[in-house]
């Protein structure tokens, strides 16, 4: 991470939160649970943002019932905010306090509107990526926040498309970047 940061690309973190059907879906290390009390999620919280240096921003990993629960995602965004971070809800759920809470404190805010490589497939991702260029570049199209994942038919996917974006004018930003562009006054800008 160290190289990454000297290199000047943005760190984010990718927090693990409680999905539905969690005894079948286990996110992983650190994860945020809804059985947590507040101090319990703080303590869980700082120990996450303190295991990835550098990070300017957090994105939930999973999550679809922690992030429909108003108090427990308030108390994680207000972390975030006293951090100087910012927010990117990856929207497992179409239920998700995450926008809603992220406006109401002033947080910088976006959310995913696409997933390119949930099934870790080197076609299925590139398709992904194709579909995205023959949209192209359209006049006061909102960006689009993209996530994928460093799976190595991820990175050959990219190897593939970036250049014929480039071609095409479509450019890679940074979610910092996203968020600068389009914060006008002080609140949470979401990525349509």
């Amino acid at each position: 991470l160290a190289i990454l940061h000297r290199q000047r690309k943005e760190i984010m973190l990718h927090l693990p939160m409680e999905p539905h059907n969690y005894k079948n879906n286990k996110p992983g290390k650190g994860v945020l649970l809804m059985q947590m009390d507040d101090q319990e999620l703080r303590a869980q919280l700082d120990a996450d943002i303190k295991a990835v240096p550098y990070i300017q921003g957090v994105n939930n990993h999973m999550g679809s019932r922690f992030m429909e629960d108003n108090k427990k995602v308030a108390l994680v965004l207000k972390k975030l905010k006293q951090e100087g971070f910012f927010f990117v809800d990856s929207r497992t759920t179409p239920n998700s306090k995450g926008e809603y809470e992220a406006k109401r404190i002033e947080l910088p805010y976006a959310t995913r509107k696409i997933f390119m490589d949930n099934g870790a497939n080197y076609s299925e991702t590139l398709n992904i990526l194709m579909r995205i260029l023959e949209t192209g570049k359209q006049p006061d199209a909102p960006p689009l926040v993209i996530i994928g994942h460093p799976h190595r038919s991820t990175m050959e996917a990219l190897k593939k498309a970036l250049p014929q974006f480039k071609e095409k004018g479509i450019e890679i930003v940074s979610v910092s970047d996203i968020l600068k562009t389009n914060l006008n006054e002080k609140i949470s800008y979401r990525a349509k």
